[in-house]
């Protein structure tokens, strides 16, 4: 278990490598959620990198929740194999997965599950289905600052699905300051590029210099983007 920890810890760090190695080290269960949890997370970091193969998106597929309220796990499941449709134009197929999951409120009331709402939006943008995230809110009524940088992330882009990318600006800038300070690397990474997105968008001056930016961010990490703006 404290491995899976480990593993989790180096994804948010942008050790991608080192988390897929580690989590190799994992022995599959049926019992605890947390070992399973190191095996989606390390099929997340290879679906950042784009190298998830196929072995590994059935290897998740396969892996059971501990139970209906191990929603971290459900979410996670899904958003890889989403992430895998999309990236081989079966995006049809990632529409039916998002939209199978329910209500996405559900996910913001449980830790670890709400970690996974930026990539769900995201995803849902890429996949072609943004309507189906539309209604989250609230994400930040325990306002902790990981929870604070999450419902902002989620604010900007629902501000771009709703077609305001000057509006959707504001809140996405604060974000990835946010989770720059926070110690986010990952995520301060692609918060920058949905930013850079959303300043093109609006023919924004600073677009060039922020798409510069997120670009070299993205290639430190060696993050390959669902979601082909930047």
């Amino acid at each position: 278990m404290s491995i899976a920890e480990d593993v989790g810890v180096l994804y948010e760090l942008g050790r991608f490598d080192e988390a897929v190695v580690l989590a190799e080290q994992i022995h599959e269960t049926e019992v605890e959620a947390q070992p399973r949890w190191g095996a989606v997370q390390r099929a997340l970091a290879l679906a950042d990198t784009g190298a998830l193969d196929n072995a590994t998106v059935e290897a998740v597929r396969h892996a059971p929740p501990a139970d209906e309220g191990d929603l971290r796990h459900i979410l996670g499941v899904a958003l890889v194999r989403a992430a895998e449709a999309i990236r081989h134009g079966r995006a049809a197929e990632a529409v039916t997965l998002l939209k199978g999951l329910g209500d996405p409120q559900r996910f913001s009331e449980r830790d670890g599950a709400v970690e996974l709402l930026p990539r769900l939006v995201r995803t849902a943008i890429a996949a072609g289905c943004p309507d189906t995230v539309t209604n989250l809110r609230d994400i930040a009524t325990v306002p902790t600052p990981l929870r604070s940088h999450i419902a902002a992330t989620i604010d900007g882009l629902i501000e771009e699905i709703h077609g305001r990318p000057a509006a959707a600006a504001e809140p996405l800038r604060a974000a990835a300051s946010g989770w720059e300070a926070l110690g986010y690397p990952v995520e301060a990474a692609l918060t920058r590029a949905d930013l850079a997105r959303n300043l093109r968008a609006a023919g924004d001056p600073a677009a060039l210099s922020a798409t510069a930016h997120a670009k070299s961010l993205c290639g430190e990490l060696g993050i390959v983007l669902l979601h082909k703006g930047v």
